[in-house]
């Protein structure tokens, strides 16, 4: 698993420089959903890299702003995803933002964190 993320983390790296879509990030989540959250595509090796990395992001400032940081544990990143995706779908309005900020809202709804606001 952990030579799937670092070839994922690689590929992320070696692509442009830009900010993910939330429809992007829908897809490749969705795909990695549909396959029982079992990561065999590169598509779910993005999707997993995302989260990952917005997560210790999200610990990161939460607990350098001291907000009781976000408890972020890697067994509920399956349910962040799925979080993520539920609202995705119900909101394609929010598909042509980048999608750090509601990765991070899914973080903390599942992970029950105050950091970041809801």
């Amino acid at each position: 698993m952990i030579r799937l993320l670092i070839a994922g983390l690689m590929v992320l790296m070696a692509g442009n420089a830009k900010a993910i879509i939330n429809e992007d990030l829908y897809l490749y989540c969705k795909s990695y959903s549909d396959n029982d959250f079992k990561p065999n595509k590169s598509d779910h090796i993005n999707c997993i890299t995302y989260f990952v990395g917005v997560a210790e992001l999200a610990e990161t400032l939460c607990t350098i702003e001291k907000y009781g940081g976000l408890n972020y544990n890697t067994e509920y990143l399956d349910a962040s995803i799925q979080n993520y995706l539920n609202r995705m779908k119900n909101n394609p309005d929010q598909w042509k933002y980048t999608a750090a900020l509601q990765v991070w809202v899914s973080l903390a709804e599942i992970n029950g964190a105050d950091c970041p606001p809801k």
